[in-house]
């Protein structure tokens, strides 16, 4: 085996191995320089203030949420050579109905584990 093949599989593509460590490094880097964006933007008197844990989790969960879709588009792009779509998410008709049906039963099973307890 040489060299070409531990990083190029039979079809000619890179392999999946390797797809998911570039993916896995793009979206760490992105994360955390998105995370330091979004904390120094803040400010520490946010940060520290009667909401900041709220606002700390928030900027982490949107720089997640954009590292992904962003480092996925990339990497289905060039790496894999399919659309965003083929991701699943496009946004149409049929999205909409599927997230606002994910929102309703979300919000109804959060609901229920509340009144229980």
């Amino acid at each position: 085996m040489g060299l070409h093949e531990i990083f190029v599989g039979s079809d000619g593509r890179l392999r999946s191995g390797w797809r998911c460590a570039i993916f896995a490094a793009g979206f760490s880097i992105l994360t955390a320089i998105l995370v330091m964006i979004g904390s120094v933007s803040a400010g520490p008197d946010l940060l520290h203030g009667p909401n900041g844990l709220l606002i700390d989790l928030t900027i982490e969960n949107i720089s997640i949420l954009i590292s992904a879709l962003f480092v996925g588009w990339l990497c289905n792009r060039f790496l894999d050579g399919s659309s965003f779509s083929e991701m699943g998410a496009s946004f149409n008709r049929v999205y909409l109905k599927h997230l606002g049906s994910g929102l309703a039963l979300g919000t109804i099973t959060l609901c229920l584990a509340v009144g229980i307890a």
